[in-house]
C-alpha cells in the first residue's frame, strides 16, 4: 500500500453562505429552524413512547382476543410497509416478495399488539365520545409533509389522498386516546 497524499477536511464556515446553500436566506434563520425542528422530533418522540407505554398498558390490563382475520390483514400491512420503502418496484415485485416474506413470531405479536390497541382504543373513543379535530389532522398532514422536498405540494397531494386521510385520522385518534387515558390514570406507587 502506498500512501499518496494525506488531507484534513475543511469544514464549512457557518455564515449566511452556508445557509444559501439550503434555500435559507441567513445563518440565524437556518439555525432557528434547525432547533424548531429538533424540538418538534423531541416532542413527538416523548408523545409515541408516552403512546405505546399506554397501548403496553391497556393489552396488558385489558383482555381481548385479535380475531385471526384482523391479525392476517395487520401482517400483510406490515409486510406492505417493509416494502414500500424500495422505490420503483412493481406492484407485481411487491406481492412477489410480500407473498416469500415468512410471518416471523415478532411480526406474529406486533400484529396481535396492533390488533388488540386498537379494539380497546376505538372502544375507549366510542365510549368517551373521543374523536380527533380537523385541526389537528391538518397539523398531522402538515408535519408529514415537512419531511419531503416540496412540502406545499405534499401536503396537497396528501389531501386528496383517501388511504392518507384515513391514517392520519387514525393516528390523531389514536393519539387523543392514548392523552385521555394518561390523563384519566391513577397512578400508585406498586
Amino acid at each position: 500500500v502506498k500512501v499518496i497524499e494525506v488531507s484534513e477536511a475543511e469544514l464549512p464556515k457557518l455564515d449566511d453562505e452556508f445557509a444559501k446553500k439550503f434555500d435559507i436566506k441567513t445563518f440565524d434563520k437556518l439555525k432557528s429552524e434547525v432547533k424548531q425542528n429538533l424540538e418538534h422530533q423531541a416532542e413527538k418522540k416523548v408523545q409515541e413512547v408516552q403512546k405505546n407505554r399506554v397501548a403496553d398498558l391497556v393489552v396488558k390490563l385489558i383482555p381481548v382476543d385479535a380475531p385471526q382475520y384482523m391479525v392476517d390483514q395487520e401482517i400483510e400491512q406490515m409486510k406492505k410497509q417493509m416494502f414500500s420503502q424500495f422505490q420503483g418496484l412493481s406492484e407485481e415485485h411487491l406481492n412477489t416478495l410480500m407473498a416469500q416474506q415468512d410471518v416471523t413470531p415478532e411480526m406474529l405479536e406486533e400484529a396481535q399488539k396492533r390488533i388488540k390497541v386498537a379494539l380497546i382504543f376505538n372502544e375507549i373513543a366510542d365510549k368517551h365520545n373521543i374523536k380527533p379535530q380537523n385541526a389537528d389532522i391538518e397539523k398531522f398532514i402538515v408535519d408529514m409533509a415537512q419531511m419531503y422536498d416540496n412540502p406545499a405540494k405534499a401536503r396537497a397531494e396528501f389531501m386528496k389522498d383517501q388511504n392518507v386521510l384515513s391514517h392520519a385520522y387514525q393516528m390523531v385518534l389514536e393519539e387523543a386516546i392514548a392523552d385521555y387515558i394518561y390523563k384519566e390514570a391513577k397512578v400508585s406507587d406498586e
